[in-house]
């Protein structure tokens, strides 16, 4: 796995994939496995937006006091920070990051479950879903 480095481009945040250990993801980041990377960029083939990326945010609510929230986007916005891995594209908000930063988002596709998900460091709870949390 890799990590993501930070540089800048237009404004906004915009970070690369480096070869360093999982575990040491810095608190500003989120990693992008291989795995989402490739469904990131099967989804915006599916909805004909190659220069698309997907939003990654928290919501209020869900089981657990916060939801995770996944979205194509057309674009960033300007205080979005944006990461990029295998040629794929996310932009968090910056409350958002707060939340999750250091997180490290994978696809799921098996019997069980479909779908993203974030292992998320800040998390002290999780609700069985997987698709909230608390602090």
């Amino acid at each position: 796995m890799s990590l993501l480095a930070i540089s800048k481009k237009n404004n906004m945040s915009q970070r690369t994939a480096l070869s360093l250990p999982a575990a040491e993801i810095p608190a500003d980041q989120v990693h992008i496995t291989e795995a989402a990377a490739a469904r990131i960029s099967e989804l915006l083939l599916q909805e004909s937006k190659p220069e698309g990326l997907l939003r990654v945010g928290v919501i209020g609510g869900g089981c657990s006091g916060f939801s995770y929230h996944f979205a194509i986007e057309p674009a960033a916005k300007p205080n979005d920070h944006i990461f990029q891995s295998l040629g794929a594209q996310i932009c968090v908000d910056p409350k958002s990051l707060k939340l999750i930063g250091g997180s490290l988002l994978d696809w799921h596709d098996s019997m069980q479950r479909k779908g993203f998900s974030l292992k998320n460091p800040q998390a002290a709870k999780n609700c069985s879903c997987g698709e909230s949390f608390s602090l």
